[in-house]
Formats: C-alpha cells, structure tokens, sequence
C-alpha cells in the first residue's frame, strides 16, 4: 500500500504520470516477504510469520518473514501488489529479500519451511505476471541468494550485487556470467564515487562495465556536468547498437599475465562481429 501520509492526496499518482510524460517507464522496488513485528498486518496474523513453534526468529532490520506458503499471507500479497500495479499503470518491480532465513519453520506444517517458501514465491511470481500481463519483475539476490536459473523461469533479470563500484563489478558480473547470459543481469552506471567502496572511476570505465549487462543508470544526473552528460549520452547511444550483439553473441573470456589484465567480449553467432574490453 502506498503510506498515504507521504504520498496521498494524489503526489504518487502525479510523480507516476510524470515520468511517463518523459516516455519512461515507471518502477518499484518492492521487499514483499518481509514484515515488522509491530505492524498491524504481524499483530492481526503471527501465524504467518516463517517461526518455529514457541519462539521467532531473531530480528533482522526488524523484520521478520511472512511465510508465502500459507494461503493467507499469499493471498495478502498478492492482492497487494496486484492492486497496486493495476492502480497506477507500473511496468517494473524489483524484488527484493534483504535477510536470511533463519530458524525458518511454518507454522502451518511445524516443519521447515525454507524449501515450501521457494515454491511459494515461484507460485505467487507467475499469478502476479499472469494477473499483470507485461509487467517486468527484477529478483534482488541479498539474503534471499535468488539468482539462479529456477528464479529466471518466473522473472526477467537479476540483478548482481548493490555494488556498482566498476572495478568491483568487473570480478562480479565475470563469475555472475559463468551461470547468466549478460541480458539478464542488472548493471548500472553509477555517480563518480560509489557508494558503497567510497572509490572513484572514471566514466568511461564505469560505462565500459555496465555495457556487458542490461545497462542501467544509477546516478543523480543533476549533479552531472555537462561534458559527462554528453559522453553518457554517447554511451547509451553506442549500448543501444551493440546489445544485439552483446546479448545474442557467445560470451568470451580470459585471463593474461596471471590474473592482472582481464579480456572479455562477445563474438557473434555467426562469428563476424565481436566487442571485447580489456
């Protein structure tokens, strides 16, 4: 539900048709598992939290989890989400899970309940894609760790890691790619200094990265100067001739002089095009 203290009145509303008037797309991200002790939803309904008998889990981010395989708090969701992407036309959820299962049991079985949750998820990501023809939904790996191929079979991406640091994304999205095609895994041009490593590169190098993934931007352009503005444009100009490239061809890679140069590309199925950065 939208906090209608912060934005009623019809604010949500207006910011959602305003970035469509610019011919975007409009998204959320969403962490729809989790649940604060303290909530109405846990006080009406403690039997959906994922717990073993007789005690919670310990907090994390005070949260707990809502267990999907109950047929309640599936439904919660559900209706929730639905009705909320329904409302305001939303073309893209991200999915997110920031905690590990910990001492997960169900109440509705007394057993474990981490196996009957995957399931559920799965269950509950392909009603709300049939409830929501052509809306794009993006798992978060986190705690959760859902990037693999059983989440692929219900979204359309992953994305890696909230570290967009380029020369960190370098390691991670080359063993992200030893299981995912580059298409879909989430990559992001970020601001001049990351924010999660404090480092900065330059943006070419930052957009090099990004270029061997879906090729997002994660960054306050009004605090950008017009010369990064133009070399951006640039490179989201040059993303968008190569990608059929990038996303149809064989990925490539190797390691020279002992790990300290790295080369990796894409060559084309019919082996007359390729694009390799070093």
């Amino acid at each position: 539900m939208i906090a209608e203290d912060v934005w009623g009145g019809g604010r949500f509303r207006a910011l959602v048709e305003g970035v469509k008037r610019r011919g975007m797309q409009f998204g959320l991200w969403f962490e729809p598992e989790m649940v604060n002790v303290t909530s109405d939803l846990a006080t009406a309904h403690p039997e959906w939290l994922l717990q073993v008998p007789g005690r919670l889990p310990v907090d994390f981010r005070h949260q707990q989890v809502l267990d999907l395989s109950h047929p309640g708090a599936f439904a919660h969701v559900f209706d929730q989400i639905v009705s909320l992407v329904r409302e305001h036309g939303i073309d893209y959820i991200k999915w997110d899970h920031n905690r590990d299962l910990i001492e997960a049991g169900s109440t509705r079985t007394g057993r474990a309940g981490v196996h009957e949750q995957t399931l559920a998820t799965y269950r509950l990501l392909d009603a709300i894609r049939r409830a929501c023809p052509g809306l794009e939904i993006e798992s978060c790996s986190s705690g959760g760790a859902r990037v693999d191929l059983g989440i692929l079979e219900h979204t359309d991406r992953v994305w890696a890691s909230d570290c967009i640091d380029a020369r960190e994304r370098q390691q991670i999205q080359r063993w992200t790619a030893q299981l995912l095609p580059p298409e879909l895994v989430g990559s992001h041009v970020g601001a001049d200094r990351a924010h999660t490593t404090r480092r900065r590169v330059d943006l070419d190098f930052r957009a090099a990265t990004a270029l061997f993934g879906h090729f997002g931007i994660e960054w306050d352009l009004t605090t950008a100067s017009p010369d990064d503005l133009q070399r951006l444009t640039a490179w989201v100009a040059y993303y968008k001739g190569v990608r059929g490239l990038i996303h149809s061809g064989t990925t490539v890679r190797r390691e020279l002089e002992g790990g300290d140069l790295w080369l990796h590309g894409s060559v084309s199925p019919h082996r007359d095009r390729a694009l390799y950065p070093w």
